[in-house]
């Protein structure tokens, strides 16, 4: 797993969808389809499930979400210290 991985899946959760979510990473569709394919993967479970036209992110997805902000945040208070 790797920063990238995890930004794409933040824009993903945020965007609730995989289009919106390139768009919103300046990346194309499928790179963000293929990182959240590998990412699933790696976990070992399902990150997100379709509802219709959008994705739900699983509870694992927001987990990794959330810490991978965690991670950010701790990281910029480091920088401006």
């Amino acid at each position: 797993m790797n920063p990238r991985q995890l930004e794409l899946l933040c824009h993903v959760v945020d965007a609730g969808s995989l289009t919106e979510a390139a768009r919103r990473a300046g990346v194309s569709q499928p790179a963000v389809s293929q990182a959240m394919a590998a990412l699933a993967r790696q976990v070992g479970e399902p990150l997100l499930v379709r509802v219709g036209r959008m994705l739900q992110p699983t509870e694992r997805a927001l987990a990794l979400a959330r810490a991978a902000r965690s991670q950010v945040d701790a990281e910029y208070v480091q920088s401006e210290q």
